[in-house]
């Protein structure tokens, strides 16, 4: 398949699949968007206005039939994500996968044999670690700008005014931890290259089910983190990592990365540069409200996607990276049943059951 295009279907045509995916797969060279599929009659139209060439379905599983078809890009309600994924490696499809990867414990081991058994091309949707801020981090964790690394934390919050109802019960797939803390889980293992091996937390609801949580991780060979997430706060999306030489804090909402000394500045030169680089936030952040699709990790997560498709290259996160995640999610909703440190199943034990 290298140099040739692929053509590719869309699952699902909410508000995010319509504002990012829906327009990076119509608009890319390499890439012939033949169907979207969407159970709602009115978001499918409002889809194939964007997309007119696409065919348009209402069963995903009736588009899996069509012929040619090489990926799927899965952004259905969470609670589908299990089931159009097997049913899409059954049909010998691509996948790339929104986060997370399944609700509950019995449909890990069936998306990952099903995967397997496949020998296809498998890529969960953590587009985050390919913002452009957290690859420049990675880059200097990688020199050790900052020595040896003590902690991090990191707060990803967001105050929408309206949920779809899916995303108010986690029966259905809401709640913080699979919606939010999920990514988290993912950048702390992307970023400090070990993968989380023990997690606590507290989860409260403020507007609705679960919609709060603040962890503690662990890892084998990195630092301890603590992570604050909530759909009911003030929008921040930032991550800091304290080490013996220094700090480097990111935010993906301002799209900077800065690396702070020991300790703080206080003279007129550095209190002039703090000055400017808080301009600099604020002009980022308005070209975000004006044209929220200038966010690039959407983009070059699917871009990656698409040329391990054409490549035949594993991509990470795969499909396993994806099961690990979850456990991690379902871990902390134990530990916030039981008010214990909760561990993490072995990684091979996750094709048994990620059941706590």
């Amino acid at each position: 398949m290298r140099g040739q295009s692929i053509n590719v279907a869309l699952l699902g045509c909410g508000r995010i699949a319509t504002w990012f995916h829906l327009e990076i797969l119509h608009r890319h060279p390499l890439v012939q968007l033949v169907a979207i599929a969407d159970a709602n009659q009115d978001a499918l139209q409002r889809a194939k206005t964007k997309a007119p060439q696409a065919k348009t379905f209402l069963c995903y599983e009736d588009l899996l039939q069509i012929d040619d078809l090489d990926a799927v890009v899965i952004c259905l309600p969470t609670h589908l994500h299990a089931a159009a994924a097997i049913a899409a490696f059954e049909a010998k499809k691509h996948v790339y996968l929104e986060k997370p990867l399944a609700i509950s414990p019995s449909e890990v081991p069936q998306v990952l044999h099903a995967w397997e058994a496949s020998h296809c091309i498998g890529m969960i949707g953590f587009n985050g670690r390919f913002h452009p801020v957290i690859q420049r981090a990675k880059e200097m964790l990688d020199r050790q700008v900052i020595g040896p690394i003590t902690a991090v934390q990191t707060v990803h919050t967001s105050f929408a005014k309206s949920l779809p109802d899916w995303k108010k019960s986690r029966e259905s797939g809401g709640g913080v931890l699979l919606d939010l803390a999920s990514h988290q889980f993912d950048l702390l293992a992307f970023l400090l290259n070990t993968p989380v091996t023990e997690v606590m937390a507290s989860v409260w609801s403020q507007r609705f089910e679960q919609d709060s949580a603040m962890l503690q991780i662990r890892s084998n060979h990195g630092p301890p983190a603590q992570v604050f997430v909530s759909n009911s706060a003030a929008v921040e999306n930032r991550l800091e990592i304290i080490g013996e030489r220094g700090r480097i804090v990111t935010d993906r909402f301002a799209s900077t990365v800065r690396v702070l000394p020991t300790q703080p500045a206080y003279s007129r030169v550095d209190r002039t540069r703090e000055l400017c680089r808080d301009s600099v936030s604020l002009v980022s952040k308005l070209k975000k409200i004006i044209a929220p699709t200038a966010e690039p990790s959407y983009r070059l997560a699917l871009d990656y996607f698409i040329d391990c498709v054409r490549e035949s290259r594993t991509p990470s996160p795969d499909i396993r990276d994806g099961c690990k995640n979850i456990a991690a999610v379902f871990a902390a909703e134990k530990s916030a049943e039981t008010g214990q440190w909760m561990k993490l199943p072995a990684e091979d034990e996750l094709g048994a059951s990620c059941a706590f």
